[in-house]
């Protein structure tokens, strides 16, 4: 079968915006994904707001650098006391980071925009949490800065702070510890 000159024509047209496009899409992703690693990487910093207080905080009130855990693989888990998935997934997280502890992870259940006292009142209703790092974000700013739009959002980093893995929505425990493994090994 031969093609007329107007269908080769068509064909070239259709070739052209089809890689314009693909062109235009791999340069978005790029842009955003440096974007997201450069805003995660400043997390990872002495995060004060200009009032000199601490973004984040502690279940307790202490204030919490992330920074102080750069050389050990993090697990950052968004929660919030409107979630209904947010029992369950502590107690995952919980009972896995005591599982994990020697190995040199930290897991992190970070509350996004409850305030303290909202938060303390949710974290009664549940099962202890002894083995978890309980971290309240009232500005949102972790979850906005790693792009996130579900519930739960759940980020493994490794030793330098690099993102390695992200879950929108709920992760199993067996594929959050073959993750971890998988940063763990050399």
């Amino acid at each position: 079968m031969k093609l007329s000159p107007a269908q080769l024509k068509f064909i070239g047209l259709l070739s052209g915006i089809a890689l314009v496009v693909l062109l235009a899409t791999y340069f978005y992703l790029h842009y955003q994904t440096t974007r997201v690693v450069d805003e995660t990487r400043e997390l990872f910093k002495q995060s004060e707001s200009t009032a000199g207080e601490f973004t984040y905080v502690d279940i307790n009130g202490n204030p919490v650098n992330l920074d102080d855990y750069l050389g050990k693989v993090i697990v950052v888990m968004a929660w919030a006391s409107w979630s209904p998935y947010s029992n369950t997934d502590l107690s995952m997280l919980n009972a896995l980071s005591g599982e994990l502890r020697d190995r040199g992870v930290v897991f992190i259940a970070l509350n996004r925009k409850d305030t303290l006292a909202l938060a303390q009142r949710y974290l009664a209703t549940v099962p202890p949490l002894p083995e978890l790092l309980v971290v309240i974000d009232t500005e949102d700013r972790f979850y906005q800065t790693v792009g996130g739009y579900a519930m739960p959002e759940t980020v493994l980093f490794n030793q330098r702070g690099e993102i390695i893995q992200h879950w929108r929505g709920q992760v199993d425990s067996d594929t959050l510890r073959t993750h971890i493994n998988s940063v763990l090994q050399p």
